[in-house]
């Protein structure tokens, strides 16, 4: 019994250092276990997504100011089937190079962070028209 008080005691104590390292930045520039690797991937594809939005928006906002309201619509449209696509598409890349446990995880998220940069780079090429 007083063993076991012990290392309730010490499970206790450790518990708050555990969730500190928790907390912490994963490494990105070399991430060795899976739940680095999510969180880079997650990172990234946060970053690409905030990237993507404000493009959209200058896009919409561009084909607005010329008066091509029917092409921002189609634009809205298409974004919508993208997001569709993107997750499907990422899901099936993660499901079969991903090779299970956090891998998976970790390929989706590169998956997403990829093509919403390639996205990106496409409306950016749509919006050099519009200005």
């Amino acid at each position: 019994m007083r063993h076991l008080k012990s290392l309730v005691a010490a499970a206790l104590l450790a518990l708050p250092l555990s969730l500190l390292a928790t907390d912490s930045k994963p490494n990105c520039e070399s991430p060795e276990r899976g739940p680095e690797l999510i969180a880079c991937a997650a990172a990234r594809h946060k970053a690409a997504d905030v990237r993507l939005n404000s493009v959209y928006k200058q896009l919409r906002s561009a084909m607005k100011k010329q008066g091509e309201s029917a092409i921002a619509e189609s634009l809205q449209m298409s974004q919508r089937d993208w997001l569709k696509f993107q997750q499907s598409h990422c899901q099936l890349e993660a499901a079969y190079e991903g090779a299970g446990g956090s891998f998976v995880s970790a390929k989706f998220g590169d998956c997403m962070a990829e093509t919403t940069a390639d996205r990106t780079r496409y409306l950016e090429g749509l919006l050099s028209h519009f200005r």
